[in-house]
């Protein structure tokens, strides 16, 4: 299975926002985060390729030295940035897609093995909602172009409403780790509690 990752990066100092922590503090806590996804899919057997669609120079070092491809992005919005990457895909015939943030230090490759398994060919689409239900942290798409995206408020339920009118094959499927992302400090608490002990001690030094 031929699975293109696809991961839209903002710039650093305009993400995160409602953390309300120190600039600094975010540029640190998203390029760790954006790496520890990064090697949860180089680790996945699924993965075939990531791609990164960034304006953040330091998003797109690190992306490309861990093998990423980078396209970039001037911060128009994830649903432009998508597009972006949709349109590479197109031109390298990539035959499905998994879009997620950059935000969830938690998922682990068994995490991707198991969304897979509700994929059911020649058309499909799988939506992972975030915690609070009000977001959406993956979405597969079999093929890419079957649905474009819409990421705004209750982006699940608008995708879930976009797969129905397009194809007999989706679902929502929760998976908590997948559904762990980092919006808000107590998010991030959250993530602290159940982290592995290094990544909760990178994740400290930096709040320190």
């Amino acid at each position: 299975m031929r699975v293109t990752a696809v991961i839209p990066v903002k710039q650093y100092h305009t993400a995160k926002t409602r953390l309300n922590i120190s600039d600094e503090r975010r540029a640190k806590l998203c390029h760790l985060m954006l790496h520890e996804t990064l090697l949860t899919l180089k680790s996945s057997p699924h993965i075939h390729k990531v791609v990164v669609v960034t304006g953040e120079k330091r998003a797109k070092r690190l992306s490309e030295s861990m093998g990423a491809i980078t396209l970039h992005d001037d911060d128009s919005g994830v649903n432009n940035a998508v597009r972006t990457a949709d349109a590479y895909l197109r031109s390298e015939d990539a035959p499905i897609s998994l879009v997620m943030p950059l935000d969830m230090p938690l998922m682990e490759a068994s995490d991707i093995s198991f969304l897979l398994k509700f994929f059911i060919p020649p058309a499909c689409v799988l939506v992972v909602p975030s915690m609070r239900h009000d977001g959406t942290n993956a979405l597969l798409r079999c093929p890419p172009d079957i649905m474009g995206t819409s990421y705004d408020d209750n982006s699940y339920r608008n995708h879930m409403a976009m797969a129905r009118s397009v194809v007999t094959n989706y679902g929502l499927v929760h998976i908590p780790r997948m559904m762990r992302d980092v919006d808000t400090i107590s998010d991030l608490d959250s993530v602290v509690r159940y982290a592995r002990p290094a990544l909760r001690r990178r994740i400290n030094d930096i709040l320190r």
